[in-house]
């Protein structure tokens, strides 16, 4: 049996204002991923002009290892900080505190990812 080396390549005609990504990190596994704050998907857009092609991360719903459930990190619209959900509380919660403990720590996995088109580059 041989291997051959081979891409996928998809394009979007028309890009919504939100996308979301739904990810399947097993929790068994280590799995690296790097989690963007800022992604740019001009080179997959057809309508250029008419669609957003720069997203910004405002919203993570992930598992918590160290609690064992899901909680949600999301961006105020009002207020452009970002804020802690779980089950009984919300209050602030600076992102860069959430990229180390993700980063550093592995005590959270992202599970689906809200961005939010910006036209603005």
């Amino acid at each position: 049996m041989s291997y051959k080396e081979a891409t996928i390549s998809t394009k979007i005609y028309l890009s919504p204002n939100i996308f979301i990504f739904l990810l399947d990190l097993k929790m068994d596994k280590d799995i690296n991923f790097i989690l963007e704050h800022k992604i740019n998907l001009e080179k997959f857009i057809e309508m250029k002009n008419a669609s957003p092609s720069i997203y910004e991360l405002s919203g993570i719903v992930f598992w918590d290892i160290s609690k064992n459930k899901y909680n949600a990190l999301c961006i105020s619209p009002v207020d452009k900080e970002w804020y802690f959900y779980d089950d009984e509380n919300v209050f602030k919660f600076d992102i860069i505190t959430f990229m180390n403990l993700y980063n550093e720590k592995k005590i959270y996995k992202p599970w689906i990812l809200l961005y939010k088109g910006n036209n603005k580059n």
